[in-house]
Formats: C-alpha cells, sequence, structure tokens
C-alpha cells in the first residue's frame, strides 16, 4: 500500500514543477509515471527513511515494470526514472530540510541506474519511418478525406519533425506552405514543448510538400485561419469540421490514422513521434559540417546541440559503419554510360574534323 505522505509529497511535487517550473502537461505526464516507481519501491515506508529501504531503488528497477507492461525497463527508462527520483529528493530536502534531513546529497547522487543496465551496456534499438516508409506513405492513393488528411499529416510530420501534440493543435495560420515554415508559437494555440516558441522549416522534399499543399489549399477554402490545419471531418465522411481547439481525443484519431496508413503500406506502425525520429535522421545523414548540424538542432527546437547528437546521434549507425569501412579504400571510378561516351566523342569530333579521317593517328607517327 502507498504511503499516503508520500504521495502528498509526490503531488505537492508536480503542482511546483507545473506551476512554478511551467512544465508541459505531457511532462507532468511523464514525471508522474517516472516517481510511481518510486511511491512503489517505498510503498508503506516513509521517504524521509529511503536510505534504509531493502533493496536500493536502482536495484529494485531491474524487476520494476512499466503500467501494463511485461519485460523489463529499458536502460533509457530507468536513467530517466532514476534521474527524476534525485531532482525529487533534491527538492524535498530544499522544501523540508527537517523532514529529510537524513537524506544526505551524497545518497541522493547513488540513484543511478545499475553499471550492467546503464545507457551503454547494450545496443539501443531505435525505431523511426525511415525515407522509404514515407515514400510508400505518399504514393498512397486516397479512398477518403480522412486518408486524404492523414496522408498529408504523414507527410507533414516528417517534413517538419514536429512533435504530435504540437502538430495536432496547430491552425491553418501557422503553416505557410509557399515559404515551407511552420510557426510553432504557442501564443496561437501550438503546444509546444515546454511551451518554446520557434518558426521552423521544412525539409525540402518536393513530392511530400506537394501533397501537404493540396492538403493545405483544402483546408483553407473550407474553414477560417484559426482552425486546425489537421481538421475534424463531420459524420458523413464528406465535409471538414471546424475546430479551432484539439481535445485529448485528436492524438488518438492522428495514431489511429497512421495505424491504417501503416496496413496499407505493410509497414511496421510506429508512433507518430517516430517521424520526428525520420526527420532528424534524414537531416543528419546529410549534414555537411558544424554549421548545419547546428541549424538541424534548431529547427527541432533543441536548447544544444549536445542534445540533439545524444539523442539521435546513433540513430545513424550504417553511415558510421559506411564511412569507417572504406577510409583508405580507394574510389572505383565511374564507367561512363554509353550516352556518355557518344557525347564525348561528339565533342572531340567538333573539336578535331580531322579525328575521323584517320589523319591524327597517322600524324602521330
Amino acid at each position: 500500500m502507498i504511503n499516503r505522505k508520500n504521495y502528498a509529497d509526490v503531488l505537492y511535487y508536480l503542482d511546483y514543477s507545473r506551476r512554478v517550473l511551467q512544465l508541459a502537461d505531457a511532462s507532468i505526464h511523464n514525471i508522474r509515471g517516472y516517481l510511481r516507481h518510486l511511491l512503489e519501491w517505498a510503498d508503506e515506508r516513509s521517504f524521509d527513511s529511503a536510505k534504509e529501504i531493502d533493496p536500493s531503488f536502482p536495484v529494485y528497477l531491474l524487476s520494476a515494470r512499466n503500467s501494463g507492461g511485461e519485460g523489463q525497463l529499458a536502460p533509457s527508462t530507468m536513467k530517466k526514472t532514476c534521474e527524476y527520483a534525485r531532482r525529487f529528493f533534491d527538492f524535498c530536502r530544499n522544501e523540508w530540510p527537517k523532514k529529510y534531513k537524513n537524506l544526505s546529497l551524497n545518497w541522493i547522487d547513488t540513484i543511478r541506474p545499475p553499471r550492467s543496465k546503464g545507457m551503454h551496456s547494450e545496443l539501443q534499438q531505435h525505431d523511426f519511418y525511415d525515407f522509404e516508409s514515407i515514400q510508400k506513405i505518399a504514393a498512397l492513393v486516397p479512398e477518403s478525406l480522412r486518408e486524404e488528411r492523414d496522408i498529408a499529416a504523414a507527410c507533414y510530420l516528417y517534413l517538419s519533425g514536429m512533435r504530435a501534440d504540437a502538430f495536432i493543435s496547430m491552425p491553418i495560420k501557422a503553416v505557410d506552405m509557399q515559404s515551407h515554415r511552420v510557426s510553432q508559437l504557442p501564443k496561437l494555440g501550438v503546444r509546444t514543448k515546454n511551451h518554446k516558441a520557434a518558426i521552423t522549416t521544412l525539409l525540402p522534399i518536393q513530392a511530400l510538400i506537394d501533397i501537404c499543399d493540396q492538403w493545405n489549399d483544402k483546408v483553407r477554402a473550407n474553414l477560417p485561419d484559426d482552425a486546425l490545419w489537421y481538421a475534424p471531418i463531420k459524420g458523413d465522411g464528406e465535409n471538414l469540421l471546424y475546430r479551432s481547439y484539439a481535445s485529448k481525443g485528436r492524438r488518438r484519431m492522428l495514431e489511429k490514422g497512421i495505424k491504417n496508413l501503416c496496413k496499407k503500406t505493410g509497414i511496421e506502425y510506429k508512433s507518430p513521434h517516430k517521424f520526428r525520429h525520420g526527420h532528424v535522421v534524414f537531416a543528419l545523414s546529410r549534414v555537411k559540417d558544424m554549421a548545419e548540424l547546428k541549424a538541424v538542432s534548431q529547427n527541432v527546437m533543441h536548447s544544444s546541440v549536445g542534445i540533439t547528437d545524444s539523442i539521435y546521434g546513433n540513430l545513424v549507425d550504417d553511415k558510421v559503419h559506411s564511412v569507417i569501412s572504406n577510409i583508405g579504400v580507394e574510389k572505383k571510378k565511374e564507367t561512363p554510360n554509353l550516352e556518355n561516351l557518344v557525347s564525348l566523342f561528339t565533342q572531340m569530333i567538333r573539336e578535331n574534323p580531322g579525328l575521323i579521317s584517320g589523319q591524327d593517328f597517322h600524324n602521330e607517327g
């Protein structure tokens, strides 16, 4: 049974994070999930005696499970859970110093995943929609207005790298298809992570842009500019419905639409967030210098290049393999095709008409 006072302290911390730190609701939801493990670990025992609980919290996490999950927590989840446990106890020490005086900073710092289950202890499997997958989705011929909308949504998510919550709450006026920019501004109603504001740019993939252009023209012709770009559809399935605010159900509708597209193309379904991963991997695999890397990082609204590299750097392992395996290997010269050979020969004849009569061959000696 969960200790009531522990639960009250966790709720107080979550409220503080929302009001004072101004974290987004999605972030609060995630933190609540991480701290749930802390509550279940302590059980009926008070947090102020956490040092005496056996097994220790990191060891406990080796056998912990997410809600509804069967497998062991992923190394990334263990890392985040320990990170927020440390933050929570640091907060408690400052907020209630007498109550939590037994929890030293040195002890709090020991709340880290066991090295055997750390982030680098095993190869990480990362899922994302690659370029081939989005091409298959874009090639679909929509059989309904809903499918047309969902295909455009998949293309826009890949082009923009937007988070799903930001995308479903994006109004028409935030989309500028002419300049290939999107205004991810909370003042327009866009629900960005931690209320960040930025004007970001779409990837220059014309086939996907054309699909988004068509949907953009349709919503602008039928709805005011404060309506959602990912617009609801009326029950008849043939008309768009005006909504200026995205309810929680909109994300589920997006997920349902993407699942349908994946089923029709034979692609394994992944969450809408994986389009963001695909966007970054596509961009990172094509950057040529630090300036371009920084541009990619800023375009997905990361506060630093280090964050981008730490999250997505190991998603391009195939490119690393390609580069390393070709170090010191002399590149083969490309064999000219017949068209190039004819063109080259024609140019030589124009520059030296005598070549065709064989004069140059005889003169050479």
